[in-house]
C-alpha cells in the first residue's frame, strides 16, 4: 500500500470519527441535561396544575350534581332489586325530609337496599302516573318498579337555593331515568 493510499484511508476514518464524536456530550455519555430534564418537568408541572380543578369536580360532587347522581342511582337501585328478585320493589320518597329508600323484593335483596338523602337541594316538583297532582310536600311517595323492568310514572324537580333545576323522569318502559330538559321543567309550571 502507498503512502497517499493509506493517508486517504487515514483521513477518511478521521473524518467518520469527528461526525460521530460531534453528538457526544461532553463527559462521554450520551443523555439528558440538568436543565432539559428541569424544563421539561416544569412544563408537566403546569400542566397538571391547569387540570387539579376540572378534576377536583369530577371526584368532589356537591349540591345539586350529587343530589341528581343520587336520585338517579335509587332509582336505578330500585329497578334493579325488582328484576333479580323477580318480585316488585318500591322507591320510597319522603319529600319534606329529602331522602330516598328502595325497599322491596325478596330473598337477597328484600328490605331496604339502597337509600339517600337529597342534600343542598328540595323538591320542587313531584308528580306521578301523569297526573296534575304535584307530591312535592306529601309525607310519603311510592313509585313501584316491576320485575320486567318497567315502573310506575313519575316527575321529578330539584332546585337549589340559587334556582338552579334539574328533573329526572322514569320511562315506563324500561324503568331508566332520563334528564329532563329546561323545556320539559317549565311545562310542569316550574318557576324558570
Amino acid at each position: 500500500m502507498s503512502v497517499p493510499k493509506l493517508n486517504r484511508k487515514l483521513f477518511a476514518m478521521a473524518r467518520v470519527s469527528n461526525r460521530c464524536s460531534a453528538h457526544v456530550r461532553p463527559g462521554g455519555g450520551r443523555g439528558f441535561t440538568l436543565i432539559e430534564i428541569m424544563v421539561v418537568v416544569a412544563i408537566m408541572g403546569l400542566i397538571l396544575a391547569a387540570g387539579i380543578p376540572s378534576l377536583y369536580g369530577f371526584f368532589h360532587k356537591e349540591g345539586l350534581r350529587k343530589s341528581m347522581s343520587d336520585l338517579e342511582d335509587t332509582c336505578e337501585a330500585a329497578r334493579d332489586a325488582a328484576i333479580m328478585s323477580g318480585q316488585p320493589a318500591e322507591l320510597v320518597i319522603h319529600p319534606r325530609a329529602g331522602t330516598l329508600e328502595v325497599s322491596g323484593g325478596n330473598g337477597k335483596w328484600g328490605g331496604q337496599v339502597h337509600s339517600a338523602k337529597l342534600e343542598g337541594v328540595h323538591i320542587e316538583a313531584l308528580k306521578l302516573d301523569n297526573t296534575d297532582r304535584d307530591y312535592s310536600q306529601a309525607e310519603t311517595v311510592r313509585v313501584k318498579f316491576y320485575p320486567k323492568g318497567t315502573c310506575d310514572e313519575m316527575i321529578m324537580v330539584l332546585e337549589t337555593d340559587k334556582n338552579e333545576m334539574k328533573g329526572i323522569s322514569l320511562e315506563i318502559t324500561t324503568g331508566l331515568a332520563v334528564p329532563m330538559t329546561e323545556r320539559d321543567m317549565m311545562s310542569l309550571g316550574g318557576r324558570r
